[in-house]
């Protein structure tokens, strides 16, 4: 029997080899592991205690919910991934302040932000789209995070540095709270290797456990990294990896830049490995049909992120528009050009490109 194909969802697990020395990482120097990248923001708040906490408008909201209770004012101001530049002189910020700024698909380099000279504001980053970027790798930020469940193949971590080396969060043990959400992950991951091998194994099942764990992330208090992610994070060969992240999103762009349906969005540095492949349409309706068809024949884009009920007030009418006519593409090392061929040739049958 033909084993299955999908592309895109959630990470199945994976095996890989090894890494003998690990590549120049971000936060190799001193870093506290955290089971979600909200944990990382959370525990970064509560440590900084700020009187006002800048938010940009287009953000995971999941990411913003838990701040509500923090006792922490929270301001947005705009910023997507369509912006060029981020000028923070443009928010009113004062001292004791703190903003976050976000790498939006791994696309932009530091360049694109302008420092404030406010004294006393406290820059944090998000890197979870591009934790080994260039931008990350000479970050001048207070403050970094990464949730690097997002981009490898594990059931849960996040990572929190200080490029300028100030004092961190106290690292707390991993939560028992927490391990079943991880064991929960972990099956659905072991059952989708088996799936995608060919195994008797239904995909509503782990698709059911990978959706369940999601919900439970982040619920209770602030936990650490699993002991098994963090074993991972220690020997995952990160270079290898974004290697193959790179050469899947070039191939992809290459073919999809033509598409008279959408917009392909791209790094300002070619030598940089998004961490998808963004694809933006029209309207709404375009963007819906055409995640539809592709659905259909097993190629899953996902919205990052849904702001149609954002819990913050003063998101722009045009970043909620921007989410509802753009989806995005996976990229990353579970891919091969098998892999990315057969896609294209799904964006061809459903006349995309």
């Amino acid at each position: 029997m033909q084993a299955p194909w999908e592309y895109g969802s959630q990470f199945h697990w994976l095996r890989f080899q090894a890494a003998r020395t690990q590549s120049a990482l971000p936060w190799t120097a001193r870093s506290v592991r955290l089971n979600c990248g909200r944990d990382a923001l959370g525990a970064l708040i509560h440590h900084l205690r700020p009187s006002r906490l800048w938010l940009p408008s287009y953000l995971c909201q999941e990411l913003v919910a838990p701040l509500l209770g923090s006792g922490v004012e929270l301001r947005c101001y705009p910023d997507s991934p369509l912006e060029l530049s981020l000028d923070l002189q443009g928010i009113p910020l004062r001292p004791r302040d703190a903003v976050l700024v976000v790498n939006y698909f791994g696309l932009a380099s530091r360049a694109r932000v302008l420092p404030t000279d406010v004294q006393g504001v406290t820059v944090v980053e998000d890197h979870t789209h591009g934790p080994c970027s260039t931008w990350a790798l000479s970050s001048q930020a207070d403050y970094c995070f990464a949730s690097l469940r997002k981009s490898l193949p594990i059931p849960d971590g996040a990572v929190l540095w200080s490029p300028k080396d100030h004092d961190l969060p106290r690292p707390v043990p991993f939560g028992p709270h927490r391990s079943s959400s991880v064991q929960q992950r972990l099956s659905g991951m072991l059952m989708k290797s088996l799936y995608l091998t060919g195994h008797r194994v239904s995909k509503s099942s782990f698709r059911q456990l990978l959706d369940e764990s999601e919900g439970q992330i982040a619920r209770g208090s602030i936990s650490a990294m699993s002991p098994l992610s963090s074993s991972v994070l220690d020997v995952f060969p990160f270079e290898p990896w974004r290697s193959i992240r790179h050469d899947n999103f070039v191939r992809l762009v290459d073919a999809l830049r033509s598409s008279g349906s959408f917009e392909v969005l791209e790094p300002a540095d070619p030598q940089e490995s998004p961490f998808v492949v963004p694809c933006v349409f029209q309207d709404a309706e375009g963007c819906t049909a055409a995640r539809g068809a592709l659905v259909a024949r097993d190629v899953y884009p996902s919205c990052l992120w849904p702001l149609e009920e954002p819990v913050l007030a003063g998101v722009p009418r045009e970043h909620i528009s921007l989410a509802c006519r753009m989806f995005t593409l996976p990229c990353d090392g579970r891919y091969g050009p098998n892999d990315i061929d057969r896609v294209l040739e799904v964006f061809a049958e459903t006349g995309l490109i």
